[in-house]
């Protein structure tokens, strides 16, 4: 029982920390927004788990309340299926590779000996053994997935699920279904009455549960014959469970039977998006893997709560603030509200939410499905505001005083000036209609029109004219503007700047890794670039970028950012929101004003070190500071400041995480002084 009790206490030390003091050195994952896509789950009969696609696994060791992430070991976090079996785990990710933990997922190491070139995909438990499907029959394991050998020398077909009922353990394959009845040795074909490949196979005593893509069949003599029971439906998920049989849906939510099929009953109540991956049984409760999370019954399907606290792994599109309230709207459904700084989230609106803006009091809001909605009480209520709008995909929004500006998906952009009582279309000069993104520099309007550049407005979109001269790519996806320039990212070539008005654009991709560019944001004279390979900033309006991802899991994509009080948030693919101090992100914090006699760089320190080390150094004048790294054979490998500074002593810091251990250079330029100093990254 130590390391339940470990993982627990790990847990409140975790949660503590994320809740009252965000790291103040890095990225810090916030509390949620909670939810997202959890493939498969699992049950030891106290703990559960979930695997989930990008965010790896979390186990809850007190029913579903809460969840942690337990990832130490796996480099790759999209989890297809997952079985445990007291402290021993075994999971199969998307590479088909499988890993394992003997410690409650403390710590996972390969598992994949005997497994060569076998395409595991799925895996369940039976006693002290675990069973894995492969592409060529199933394997065994009784050393917890440190080897295994093959079980199944009769047939080698395509095997996508497993079950394990009173000593038998049944498997659905590209050939209908086996049964073995002395743990593997010997298989037997049970296809009487099934004419297809089985994806999901479910038992409980002698019943028999199999699904095909779309059909479910039963069969009440341990696989003997079979009849179907139901279809029409696309089937991700079945679960045999005491006198009931769970089918979990495509888009339809979850069906229910309690007389083996005969008759069913859809069980809807509390569920937002209607796929369900995956179905689970732990301490008489059903919880339910769905592309929102978990949610978890205590009564056969009748009501469903979210059981998610803790999974933080939603899909961010925007995010944006107004008087201390941050608001996120997700992909995949729900507008959260925090007011708190992240610390806690809750759910105001079910939509799929893409942009926000606010006039005054009121909170716009615009969906994917359901056009415009209004909050005049920061979100407690919502109505809908659509007279005038053709349609109700809406991309983008811009407020412009009393105007409001709507950027639709292929019927261009609508103006309202009464808060959004009626709408009118603007689109007079505007050929493509997609608009993905608008932005305001003093009286001009910039809007992005998918596949077709920037347009602009000088008259409250009266008319508009293109403004592309210079740009690298017409697939503009993002806009800011920072005083007098204007910045346009792109799904394919990084970033384009304007110094007048759109006039003419230039490239300023220096130092940027990856070219899709989803979101920007500004302060003061920083800029930050949200990409598919994390955040960048650049101190000298977009000559050159620097990445900024430490504290992140990986490189993650970043879809959403914005600055709310000394923050910098950011909206990822799959895992949330993050935070991290823009005192801290800007690279350069300032020790003494005093203004010192002489330009010095001092050692680092500590030296060596792992993984971060601390450069400081001294300015008596005001002077374009450069502090750059490079290897042992003097190659640059990154830019920690390029911007000028005022007199004084300042530090930075640099994160050796991503790099081997070994010698290393950093050079301070200021001016006409330069100096180079060495330092050693052990690890």
């Amino acid at each position: 029982m130590k390391c339940k009790t470990f993982l627990l206490a790990s847990f409140l030390v975790l949660n503590s920390f994320i809740i009252s003091d965000f790291s103040q050195g890095q990225w810090v994952q916030t509390s949620g927004p909670s939810g997202g896509w959890v493939y498969r789950m699992a049950s030891d009969g106290s703990n559960i788990y979930s695997g989930t696609s990008g965010s790896g696994v979390f186990i809850s060791t007190n029913g579903g309340a809460v969840w942690m992430p337990i990832n130490t070991g796996l480099p790759t976090l999209y989890i297809c299926s997952i079985s445990a079996s007291g402290s021993n785990i075994v999971i199969i990710n998307q590479q088909n590779e499988v890993f394992r933990s003997t410690n409650y997922g403390n710590l996972w190491t390969p598992g994949n000996n005997g497994l060569s070139g076998k395409n595991p995909t799925c895996v369940t438990s039976y006693g002290n053994a675990f069973f894995v499907g492969t592409a060529y029959g199933v394997f065994k394991s009784t050393n917890a997935g440190g080897n295994w050998f093959n079980v199944c020398p009769a047939f080698n077909f395509s095997t996508s699920s497993l079950s394990v009922s009173d000593g038998k353990i049944y498997a659905g394959t590209s050939n209908g279904a086996y049964a073995s009845s002395n743990s593997g040795l010997n298989w037997i074909a049970i296809n009487n009455g099934l004419t297809s490949s089985i994806y999901y196979i479910s038992a409980v005593g002698s019943n028999i549960f199999a699904a095909t893509s779309n059909k479910v069949y039963h069969s009440p003599n341990n696989g003997a014959s079979w009849t179907e029971v139901l279809s029409g439906y696309g089937i991700y998920s079945i679960l045999a469970s005491g006198p009931n049989v769970y089918v979990g849906t495509d888009h339809d939510g979850i069906y229910m039977s309690s007389n083996n099929g005969i008759t069913w009953t859809m069980v809807l109540s509390g569920f937002t998006y209607y796929y369900i991956f995956s179905l689970v049984e732990s301490g008489g409760n059903i919880f339910a893997g769905t592309n929102d999370g978990v949610l978890a019954t205590a009564n056969q399907g009748q009501n469903w709560i979210e059981s998610t606290t803790g999974i933080a792994c939603k899909s961010i599109y925007c995010i944006s603030e107004k008087n201390g309230r941050i608001f996120s709207g997700t992909i995949y459904g729900d507008l959260f509200l925090s007011t708190n700084n992240g610390a806690l989230w809750t759910s105001v609106l079910h939509q799929r939410v893409q942009s926000i803006a606010f006039s005054g009091t009121n909170v716009f809001a615009a969906t994917f499905e359901n056009g415009i909605m209004l909050s005049t009480n920061y979100g407690s209520n919502w109505s809908q505001v659509n007279n005038g709008l053709t349609t109700l995909c809406i991309y983008s929004l811009l407020v412009d005083g009393s105007n409001i500006f709507a950027g639709t998906n292929g019927k261009g952009i609508f103006l309202s000036t009464n808060n959004g009582l009626n709408w009118t279309a603007v689109n007079t000069g505007i050929e493509n209609t997609t608009i993905m993104a608008m932005a305001l520099s003093g009286n001009n309007i910039f809007a992005a029109a998918f596949a077709n550049g920037i347009y602009k407005s000088s008259n409250n979109g009266a008319n508009w004219i293109p403004v592309n001269n210079g740009l690298n790519d017409y697939d503009i996806i993002s806009l800011k503007v920072n005083g007098t320039y204007i910045f346009a990212g792109t799904n394919n070539h990084g970033i384009n700047k304007s110094t007048n008005n759109g006039a003419n654009w230039t490239t300023v991709n220096n130092g940027l890794t990856n070219m899709y560019v989803s979101s920007l944001e500004t302060s003061g004279d920083i800029v930050f670039a949200g990409t598919h390979d994390g955040v960048y900033l650049s101190t000298n309006y977009g000559t050159n970028w620097i990445k900024r991802n430490q504290g992140f899991y990986y490189d993650l994509k970043v879809d959403a950012l914005a600055v709310v009080n000394d923050y910098l948030y950011a909206g990822t693919d799959g895992l949330s929101v993050w935070r991290r101090l823009l005192s801290d992100i800007s690279g350069v914090k300032n020790l003494n004003t005093d203004i010192p006699l002489s330009f010095t760089l001092d050692q680092n320190y500590p030296n060596p070190f792992n993984p971060v080390t601390v450069i400081k150094f001294a300015l008596p004048s005001s002077e374009k500071v450069v502090v750059k790294i490079f290897d042992i054979k003097g190659r640059e490998i990154e830019t920690l400041i390029d911007k000028r500074l005022q007199p004084g002593t300042y530090q930075t810091e640099w994160d050796g995480t991503n790099y081997s251990s070994g010698v290393y250079f950093y050079r301070f330029t200021a001016g006409k002084y330069t100096e180079t100093r060495k330092m050693v990254l052990v690890k």
